[in-house]
């Protein structure tokens, strides 16, 4: 239950541009700790407010989503004209550099301490505050510290250094929550500690709950009687900015609705997390519909707070069984008994299929036999796998982001049967009464399938679904009220098949046209002799000629709709909240992003099943011409 009472958030407003490691540009987006902390305490708590200070463009700016996001409004004190601009540079090692663009006298300018809290948001439940070291605002907060709640204090990393720790030793017991990440716990304490030690020297050193941030790993929370980790369940990890603040956010807003609760504080924060780092700038609301049952699905594991702190952190869940060695032995050929004509020919067309067949086994039948192998394993892709049998289809059996992959699978599977077939069909009927701007006209439709993936997702994401510098953002400023479909869970997969079909129903039509060339031209004669309209045309003489090349068509889009993988990558990675997960997005997360080999290729195995399923369609829809 809520109090009422506000939440806090106290930090900066900050407009970001974000430069990956690999050079790609993103941004301007709106960020900072303040708006990554509210938006995941807002999940949880309905009542929050930022106090930052802010310049007088902050409406022009953040485009609304503060208060899209249903953030307390005057909070945001203006103290200048230009709202605080950061470029943020991410290296190779996973370091950033954050350079503000209009100098730190500009930044320092709209620093603001606990004196500047609007007399509405007091008294508070909770107050978020991320800080580095500046007198002025510790000496606020002694002042009015009555009036803030239970408060949570994130370490800024420019003070996590070994000259500060005599600093904020002296700050820790006069805060409820300290939290930093486990980089800034090592450099803090100036040596390289495991996440115990870590948690073990800040609790002596008078933090009432440490939570120390781990990244991929989760989080350790302890306190001087418990201590627990907690790990989210698998999610794509789109942009980790801000990844922390959510966290930290979640967690004070779990903690007030049942304080002393570390479990559920804990859940509540890595559910933050992970719906806030599953796609390139802030969530959209509608997010928060999935947020309990990500807090429900994380992995919370309780241990012995007097077990030894120089223990390793993470335990192996199983002890390994004799190796299994993945690899395929040469079979022996055995030639059947057949009987030859005496003239030998059938043993002479057996040598002309033998190459291929030889190519076929070497680069379908081989693959195939080693990913079954694999997928009866516990393999990382780098140590010895070792034996599992079933489990991993056990796994995915009982897992609802798998199930919720083949709906999202299916589901695109129907869209392409229906509404890129038919539009390619009508197109290829209008084109093939066109002779002389015919071939004109299949340049511009073979345009999109030409063009790599990244370009056309590319021009979609950034160009007309961008909610700060898109299509999106200008219908929004001009009064149109129209969300990015990418964040929207209810939209998003058929957003992404949008841009799919775009980029393929063209492809479709200039085969239907090449098909539909092909209608002898006798009967077409007799058709129209007898009187026929072009509806009765197409109905009874075109589209029975061209009903061999549709069936391929349905099975060739059916097996393409359960291998997709590139537009939905680029465009959400399977976000938001897995609303577009398919089972080859599914694949590679668990192979290359928490090194599931064994899992990854049961997902393969369920995808080959789906294409079997549809070449055998195939054949029985064509065993007509097939005779």
């Amino acid at each position: 239950m809520t109090s009422g009472r506000p939440l806090l958030i106290m930090s900066n407003i900050i407009i970001d541009d974000v430069w990956e490691a690999g050079g790609v540009h993103r941004g301007p987006n709106l960020g900072g700790a303040a708006v990554w902390a509210a938006v995941g305490a807002r999940f949880w708590w309905p009542a929050v407010g930022i106090v930052a200070g802010v310049g007088e463009d902050i409406e022009q700016v953040s485009s609304g989503l503060l208060r899209k996001h249903q953030l307390l409004p005057n909070g945001e004190l203006r103290r200048a004209a230009h709202t605080i601009r950061s470029t943020l540079r991410y290296q190779d090692d996973g370091g950033r550099t954050e350079t503000p663009a209009f100098g730190p006298d500009h930044f320092q300018s709209l620093q603001l301490t606990p004196d500047d809290i609007p007399g509405q948001f007091r008294p508070a439940s909770a107050a978020y505050i991320f800080r580095d070291l500046w007198p002025e605002f510790w000496n606020s907060y002694t002042r009015h510290r009555s009036d803030l709640g239970t408060t949570l204090w994130e370490l800024q990393g420019d003070v996590a250094g070994p000259q500060h720790w005599p600093a904020i030793k002296e700050r820790l017991p006069d805060i409820d929550i300290f939290s930093l990440n486990l980089a800034e716990g090592c450099s803090l304490l100036g040596e390289a500690l495991s996440p115990r030690e870590i948690a073990a020297e800040l609790v002596n050193a008078g933090a009432r709950v440490v939570v120390l941030r781990m990244g991929a790993q989760g989080a350790l929370i302890a306190t001087s009687d418990h201590r627990l980790t907690v790990r989210p369940p698998n999610y794509q990890v789109v942009d980790v900015t801000g990844g922390g603040n959510a966290f930290c956010g979640g967690f004070l807003s779990g903690w007030a609705l049942k304080p002393g609760d570390l479990e559920h504080a804990a859940r509540t924060g890595a559910a933050s997390a992970a719906l806030c780092i599953g796609q390139y700038g802030l969530p959209d609301p509608a997010t928060a519909n999935f947020a309990v049952r990500l807090a429900n699905a994380c992995h919370v594991e309780w241990e012995p707070i007097d077990s030894i702190a120089g223990a390793p952190f993470m335990h192996d869940a199983k002890i390994p069984s004799p190796t299994v060695a993945i690899g395929a032995t040469q079979a022996q050929r055995q030639v059947s008994r057949v009987r030859v004509r005496k003239s030998g020919s059938g043993f002479q067309y057996a040598l002309f299929v033998l190459p291929a067949l030889l190519l076929s086994a070497s680069v379908v039948v081989v693959p195939a036999l080693l990913t079954f192998a694999a997928s009866l394993t516990d393999w990382d892709g780098v140590s010895e796998p070792y034996w599992v049998g079933l489990e991993n289809f056990q796994d995915l059996l009982s897992d609802g982001i798998f199930w919720q992959a083949i709906v999202n699978n299916i589901t695109w599977t129907v869209i392409f049967l229906t509404v890129p077939m038919a539009v390619a069909l009508v197109a290829a009927s209008i084109l093939l009464n066109r002779k002389k701007s015919a071939a004109i006209y299949q340049v511009i439709l073979l345009t999109p399938y030409i063009l790599s993936p990244i370009a056309n997702a590319s021009i979609w994401k950034f160009i007309i679904f961008d909610p700060i510098s898109g299509v999106v953002s200008f219908a929004n400023r001009q009064g149109i009220p129209l969300p990015n479909p990418l964040g929207e869970p209810s939209a998003a997969l058929y957003a992404v098949a949008a841009v799919d079909m775009w980029h393929f129903w063209g492809y479709l039509a200039v085969v239907f046209l090449a098909a539909m060339r092909q209608t002898p031209a006798d009967q077409l004669e007799a058709a129209f002799l007898e009187g026929a309209n072009g509806w009765q045309v197409f109905r009874y003489v075109t589209l029975p000629n061209i009903l061999p090349t549709i069936a391929l068509m349905f099975a060739m889009v059916t097996i393409f709709s359960f291998l997709t993988f590139d537009y939905v990558y680029l465009l959400t990675n399977g976000g938001p909240a897995h609303s577009t997960e398919m089972l080859s997005t599914l694949a590679y997360s668990a192979a290359f992003r928490t090194f599931e080999v064994g899992k990854a290729a049961a997902i393969a195995l369920f995808m080959s099943l789906f294409g079997l399923v549809a070449s055998f369609i195939y054949v029985w829809m064509s065993r007509e011409s097939l005779r």
